[in-house]
């Protein structure tokens, strides 16, 4: 296989669309002599064939765990498991081996790790945020997310007050109009809302290998908007705007919405989801649309963060028009004659 081959089969395998969708992976290997004593268990001849040899099976051992450790910290989770009579553990304990540790992915998915800081460090931010969107001295809030953060089970997470979950929340708008989506998720709170906002929990996951916590909260931003809006190879240039905080419910009040705001320039993009009905997990998807600030103030099946969001937003608008309508009689008498 010649390098050009090489590197679009590469890049097809690491597409990020085909990664999001990879819960774990398990590699199993073993050396040469197990490997063929398998092959020929159960045949009459010993023949070596072109590929069950020695020598190529061990190259190709080789290559692959080279392979797996250029490439694991791509996936979710990754697995190896040696299966050699002398380094493996035997059939069924190598398979109870794999069975355990598939088991904790699904555990982790169930009920994933997500970044908290405790409430007393908060609570003056969250009187502040109450009923607005509230700018901090991002400095400070940042350098309290990287020391105070913690990554903790989501169902000890919902039910402690003295844990405040961090939720980054990203406006995403498109010449004057943002994107909203109507939810379709029987059982959960959100169920049959409109938001102005896509976003959600950062997980241990977001923070990667030699990131900070604040990159985390960047890096679960980004994810949520690629899984809720199908958004997967555009980026976004979020930029930050303020907090958010409710308490509508016992529950809402445990969380805190970091809002960030970022445009789309591409039309192409921009079509790509309006109207669309965009699934997410079976039986949950939503249903996207391009709205002004009156269509989304006109609409009733909002909650408390998208209503808050939404009059920061017409207040954002309103401040630019008053700014253009001021500069708009300066610019003209400077003209000259």
């Amino acid at each position: 296989m010649g390098k050009t081959e090489a590197e679009t089969f590469r890049s097809f395998a690491l597409l990020p669309r085909w990664r999001s969708l990879i819960d774990a992976v398990v590699l199993m290997h073993s050396d040469s002599s197990s490997a063929l004593d398998r092959e020929h268990a159960n045949q009459v001849t010993v023949k070596p064939g072109s590929v069950m040899n020695e020598k190529t099976l061990g190259q190709l051992r080789r290559f692959v765990l080279r392979s797996a450790k250029k490439y694991r910290r791509h996936f979710r989770s990754f697995f190896l498991f040696d299966t050699s009579k002398g380094g493996g553990r035997g059939i069924g304990r190598t398979n109870m081996g794999i069975a355990n540790k598939l088991l904790d992915v699904f555990h982790d998915f169930l009920d994933e790790d997500v970044l908290c800081v405790p409430t007393r460090s908060v609570a003056p931010l969250l009187t502040s945020a109450k009923g607005k969107v509230f700018a901090p001295r991002w400095r400070e809030f940042r350098a309290l997310i990287e020391d105070q953060g913690r990554y903790i089970r989501r169902t000890k997470a919902e039910e402690s007050d003295a844990l405040t979950q961090i939720i980054p929340a990203c406006v995403i708008e498109y010449r004057g109009k943002f994107l909203t989506n109507l939810r379709h998720e029987p059982g959960e709170t959100l169920h049959d809302t409109l938001a102005n906002w896509a976003g959600g929990h950062v997980r241990k996951e977001d923070l990667g290998s030699g990131t900070s916590r604040w990159q985390s909260v960047l890096t679960g931003l980004q994810r949520e908007i690629s899984e809720e809006l199908a958004l997967v190879e555009w980026r976004a240039q979020p930029k930050e705007v303020g907090i958010v905080h409710t308490t509508e419910t016992a529950r809402a009040a445990r969380h805190l919405g970091v809002v960030f705001i970022t445009q789309i320039d591409d039309p192409y993009t921009a079509r790509m989801v309006q109207w669309q009905k965009i699934r997410e997990r079976p039986g949950k998807h939503v249903w996207t649309e391009w709205m002004s600030c009156e269509q989304m103030a006109a609409q009733p099946k909002q909650k408390e963060w998208s209503q808050v969001i939404g009059r920061h937003l017409i207040a954002r608008r309103d401040r630019r028009r008053r700014r253009k309508q001021v500069s708009a009689p300066a610019s003209s008498s400077a003209r000259p004659k």
